[in-house]
């Protein structure tokens, strides 16, 4: 990032213009104003589909991604909503567990089951290594599922959800 932006700002400063003015346009000369965002409630309604179904599915689809020595996990939804991660993969009792906020119909199937994915490789690695980005990058329609979970789930009221 340096080298080609001189530091890491102006790499933030580069991606922020790229998402709010994708065209290349940037106006200039204007004043930035707070505006108002609309957001949009949780459906109370749970998903449909048991979270071991989305697994079975999980490993069907992606077991080539994962390692030899996977493991089938236990899975499970948390006893409450947090806020804070969406989920957490234990490696000492081979538990996944999802966070209960994604536990709604206003959440895509395909956002959990890569969800899912993510945590299913933990059990391979620890931690958020390159070669762990890589196989997480694997996944059919990455990109999709990473920008709703890091950009479009903030359009949702969590506050409520909690």
């Amino acid at each position: 990032i340096d080298n080609l932006y001189e530091n890491k700002e102006n790499y933030k400063k580069m991606i922020m213009n790229f998402t709010l003015y994708p065209k290349g346009c940037i106006p200039s000369g204007i004043e930035i104003e707070e505006t108002s965002k609309k957001t949009y409630g949780l459906s109370p309604r749970p998903i449909n589909q048991a979270l071991q179904t989305l697994l079975s599915e999980v490993i069907e689809e992606q077991g080539s991604n994962l390692f030899d020595g996977f493991k089938r996990p236990e899975i499970k939804w948390t006893d409450k909503p947090y806020k804070s991660y969406f989920a957490c993969y234990y490696k000492e009792s081979n538990l996944i567990e999802i966070n209960a906020l994604l536990n709604s119909k206003s959440i895509k199937i395909e956002v959990l089951k890569f969800i899912i994915y993510h945590e299913c490789l933990h059990q391979e690695f620890l931690y958020h290594t390159p070669e762990f980005r890589h196989k997480e990058r694997m996944y059919p329609n990455f990109n999709e599922y990473e920008y709703f979970l890091d950009y479009k789930l903030k359009d949702f009221d969590i506050e409520y959800a909690l």
